[in-house]
């Protein structure tokens, strides 16, 4: 098995890689520039975008490292999914783990950390044909499916179980990172240790762009951390079979998304605003009182009697605020 490192937005020149290789490294990490090495046949010039982590191959693993420190990149994500106390309480992480490693071994120990008093229990509705009515009875489908006859009996009833949303989030991220090839024993055992917390709790196979989200109240406050790295981890994998069959797997982590979530949670700090007044996804802008130029800014906490619009730029460090006030418009940059 060959191994090879990247780095973040830097260029590795004339790597050897086979037309298969090439392909499935397209596939699986779009973001990865690819150009042919002058003078060399069977050659690329490789430059990753911002998306850090492991492509795997059948005969390749890519790992393509950030360009900050291990410790600053699991410092943002700590932080990003509201788990800094965590992070300050947690020992060092071994020189000899790759970031995906760190991110399995620190998503077990999240999930240990939520579950230290039990499995969250829930009330999930569930159809099921009983011999005696329980709930509601299902008349359209006991004509359907039983002509009418009794029993068994068409019903949909409420079950207080552990089979829950949060739960099954929790399980496929786990599941997720471990059908990654990793190295380390240590987050292989982790990860194994954490999963047999779910042993009633179905298992769920997710694609990346459609991981639901999750409402918290105060029940399921202490699941917060866990489920916040849990849906990064699931909106990061990636699984494709490729030509013929070939079975390829990516773990990518944005770096420009954990930024952006590292700024919106510091934020959220330090203004002392709920999640509700500093939302994930912040509301539709405009630059005119038409509504015919939009803005999109990444960032729109609610404060009093204005709603600062900030974008971030990671690169430069550099913050631009657009604060609406009603009549005007001003920029400011810090």
């Amino acid at each position: 098995m060959r191994r090879l490192t990247l780095t973040e937005f830097k260029t590795s020149w004339a790597v050897a890689l086979s037309a298969e290789e090439r392909d499935g490294v397209r596939r699986l990490h779009p973001g990865i520039r690819i150009e042919p090495s002058l003078g060399s046949e069977g050659r690329y010039d490789l430059t990753p975008d911002q998306r850090v982590g492991l492509v795997c191959l059948p005969r390749l693993v890519i790992e393509v490292r950030p360009k900050v420190p291990m410790s600053s990149v699991l410092f943002l994500l700590s932080h990003a999914c509201d788990a800094a106390s965590w992070f300050e309480q947690q020992p060092e992480f071994s020189d000899d783990l790759d970031l995906v490693e760190m991110v399995a071994i620190m998503l077990a120990r999240l999930v240990q950390q939520a579950t230290r008093r039990g499995l969250l229990n829930g009330y999930q509705c569930e159809d099921e044909a009983l011999q005696a009515p329980r709930g509601r009875i299902l008349f359209d489908e006991q004509i359907r499916r039983r002509l009418g006859t009794s029993p068994p009996i068409e019903v949909r009833h409420d079950v207080f179980t552990s089979d829950i949303l949060e739960n099954r989030l929790l399980l496929a991220a786990l599941g997720a990172m471990s059908r990654i090839r990793l190295q380390s024993a240590a987050a292989k055992r982790e990860l194994v240790r954490a999963q047999r917390l779910f042993g009633s709790v179905t298992r769920l196979h997710l694609e990346p762009a459609s991981v639901p989200a999750v409402l918290f109240t105060r029940l399921n406050a202490h699941y917060q951390p866990a489920i916040s790295l849990a849906s990064f981890v699931l909106r990061s994998a990636s699984l494709d079979l490729g030509v013929g069959g070939s079975r390829g797997s990516a773990f990518l982590i944005d770096m420009n998304t954990a930024f952006e979530r590292f700024v919106r949670s510091a934020l959220r700090a330090a203004l002392g605003v709920e999640g509700a007044r500093f939302p994930e996804r912040p509301r539709p802008v405009h630059l005119d009182e038409a509504g015919v130029v939009p803005l999109k800014p990444d960032l729109c906490p609610s404060v009093d009697r204005a709603n600062p619009a900030i974008n971030r730029h990671r690169k430069t460090g550099h913050f631009v605020a657009v604060i609406e006030t009603g009549e005007f418009y001003c920029e400011a940059a810090s």
